[in-house]
């Protein structure tokens, strides 16, 4: 909680959303044709999934473009949207989740030009955004599934 209320996450996380919702920005209207982590749909315990199709989007360019700290906060916006589901169905039914399924589409479709190097481009970011989701929402991980994945991850077997 200190980490939230030190970072005004709760702030930031207000101010994107109002700028998300007007869209007129430069960064609305880029996050618009790039944003690759869409609502999937829900679990069998009725929480949100959510899908990273990593190559129909540049993740490295986008925290590039629209501000490495932008780019946190719109991450952080898909976390906080599955804990307010959790919430929602504690006081619903009684019933508290707070792990989720997330799912990584890592195949290449070709939709963007030299995805592998952008791909690497984007592990200083996510080197950087690890430490603080592994602090500021532990355990969040029920499943993970990592689908297409180039035979680089069969390390992992």
């Amino acid at each position: 909680m200190k980490w939230r209320e030190d970072a005004n996450i709760d702030a930031k996380l207000a101010a994107w959303e109002q700028e998300l919702e007007v869209g007129r920005s430069a960064r609305c209207q880029l996050l618009k044709k790039y944003d690759f982590i869409t609502f999937l749909g829900q679990d069998k315990q009725g929480l949100p999934v959510y899908v990273s199709r990593f190559s129909q989007g540049d993740p490295g360019g986008l925290a590039r473009e629209l501000g490495e700290d932008a780019y946190m906060v719109q991450v952080l916006r898909g976390l906080e949207a599955q804990f307010r589901a959790s919430r929602d169905l504690l006081l619903r039914e009684g019933r508290l989740v707070l792990d989720f399924v997330e799912v990584f589409d890592v195949g290449n479709y070709g939709l963007v030009p030299d995805w592998i190097s952008r791909a690497w481009g984007a592990a200083p970011v996510y080197k950087r955004l690890a430490p603080l989701l592994d602090r500021a929402y532990p355990d969040r991980v029920r499943c993970a599934m990592c689908l297409r994945a180039p035979a680089a991850f069969t390390i992992f077997r």
